[in-house]
């Protein structure tokens, strides 16, 4: 008796997840042709709006994506001094830091992986910066030792600063 209650509870169990499974699966099948038009309208946007100020400058495709990346790299490192020194909040930090690396990696898988031949390099790279961001953020999280904030601006100018 015990033992068959059991297995009716894990095969509804079973059947509930297959269920979720496949409720999740034709979601994902729904709503892929809009996030697919989504990119071309954030790429056809990109190329009309931004990239005619790099292409009168001689900068071509490749040199502004590489300088998109550095800004929303140098731009997360900031975030992350700010919240270090606990001037940004952490729900702050999330949600802002979370479009700055979720704009990162689309750009990364999708322009550079299409274009670039050594997309491992350069997403290595990159996702570097965000590491060691998000794992001083972690630090900070569990043993806050910053409490006061201007000295410790530096630190985003050093991490900034890039040198050639």
């Amino acid at each position: 008796m015990p033992q068959s209650i059991i297995d009716r509870l894990g095969e509804k169990g079973l059947h509930f997840l297959e269920r979720l499974y496949l409720l999740i699966l034709d979601l994902l099948i729904k709503i892929a042709p809009a996030f697919v038009s989504l990119t071309d309208k954030i790429f056809d946007f990109d190329r009309k709006i931004f990239y005619p100020y790099f292409e009168r400058r001689k900068i071509e495709m490749k040199d502004y994506t590489v300088f998109k990346l550095q800004m929303f790299s140098a731009l997360f490192l900031i975030l992350t001094t700010l919240f270090i020194i606990n001037t940004l909040g952490s729900r702050s930090y999330i949600v802002l830091g979370g479009i700055l690396l979720v704009a990162t990696l689309f750009i990364l898988f999708t322009t550079v992986q299409r274009e670039f031949e050594d997309f491992a390099a350069y997403r290595d790279f990159f996702l570097s910066y965000f590491f060691l961001a998000i794992l001083l953020a972690a630090i900070k999280v569990k043993k806050p030792f910053v409490t006061y904030g201007f000295p410790y601006f530096h630190f985003a100018a050093v991490a900034v600063v890039e040198p050639s």
